[in-house]
Order: structure tokens, then sequence, then C-alpha cells
């Protein structure tokens, strides 16, 4: 099971955003909700963590997937451009691991997905829509 308390320690990437400590908000089965200090109904910063338990496919013992979501909600100009609205910025990440793999070989996609959105390309994608 996963801490009550997670610090999500932002400035170690050195980019000039702070650390954050999310508190575990909700627990239902498969899937717990954590929530920022700034988080209010109006205002979402949240962090929900999902599985999905394997489930055996003919010689396959399986595919368990976990995900992660992670929802702020931003102020942005409304269509008219007479006020703001509050919309959720929103990152999905996921992944499926079939029993049997080793943790090594998990944490190399882990890695990979982690430079990626670090990278230069993974701004061009998320700032620029790029593919």
């Amino acid at each position: 099971m996963q801490s009550q308390t997670m610090t999500l320690a932002t400035a170690t990437l050195d980019a000039g955003i702070p650390d954050v400590t999310i508190n575990r908000y909700k627990e239902e089965v498969n899937k717990s909700t954590y929530v920022g200090p700034s988080h209010s109904p109006d205002d979402r910063s949240m962090v929900q963590l999902y599985r999905t338990e394997a489930r055996r496919n003919g010689n396959s013992r399986g595919i368990s997937k976990v995900a992660c979501k992670f929802t702020e909600d931003v102020s942005v100009a409304n269509a008219a451009g007479d006020g703001n609205i509050m919309l959720p910025i929103i990152c999905e990440l996921s992944v499926a691991i079939p029993l049997g793999a080793s943790a090594s070989e998990v944490e190399v996609i882990r890695t990979r997905a982690a430079a990626f959105l670090l990278s230069s390309e993974g701004e061009k994608l998320t700032d620029l829509l790029e593919i």
C-alpha cells in the first residue's frame, strides 16, 4: 500500500517548481486519491492512482496495469474573451506489466518515460503539440 503522505520532490529537477506534499484523501478498491495543499472543490490539485489486476489469457499469465492521473486546475480566458474560467491540465501515465517481468525491466521503461517527459522533445509535445 502507498503511504498516506507523499512528497513530490520537483525541486531536485531544478525546474524552479517547489516540492509538494500530497495526502491521501480517499481510498477505494484499486484506486486512491491524493490532494495537494491548494486543493479545493473549485480548484483541484490532485493525484489519482489506479491498478488493474492481471488476468490469465491463453498462454499469458496476464498483464497488470497501473496508472496515475495528475490534475491541476488553471485559470484561462473564456471563449468570449471577457473573463476567465477554470479548466484542468491533466497528465495521465500508465504502465502495463506482464506477470514475470523483472523489477529492472520495469525500471527501464519508467526511466525512459520520465526522461522523455523532461526532455526538449517532451516539451515540444506538451507545449507545441508536435508529434
